[in-house]
């Protein structure tokens, strides 16, 4: 059953240096797992809640995928630099056939 990473994120600083290093890492680590970025894009607030910078939602073939990737030693180090300059919520979840509903 396919997973997704859902994440929302806003900068917490005006530093920008941070993104280069995350950027030449955490692709080649995404794809180690089978990530495949779906969708990157500016969230368009409507009715409440917090008007974040970035939508990011990332498709894996499996939660144990996921998971393997989020908790992956070499992204632990640009992992931090992300959770250090920017404020934002991530949510795992695993697909739902519409089927079944």
């Amino acid at each position: 059953m396919k997973a997704y990473l859902v994440g929302f994120s806003s900068r917490d600083t005006k530093d920008l240096s941070w993104i280069e290093t995350y950027m030449s890492t955490a692709p080649g680590i995404l794809k180690k797992y089978g990530g495949k970025v779906l969708l990157i894009g500016k969230p368009e607030k409507i009715i409440s809640g917090n008007d974040w910078e970035r939508l990011t939602i990332i498709e894996f073939s499996s939660m144990e995928k996921l998971k393997s990737f989020h908790q992956d030693l070499q992204y632990y180090k640009v992992k931090q630099l992300r959770i250090e300059n920017t404020i934002g919520e991530m949510y795992f979840f695993n697909a739902m056939n519409i089927g079944d509903l």
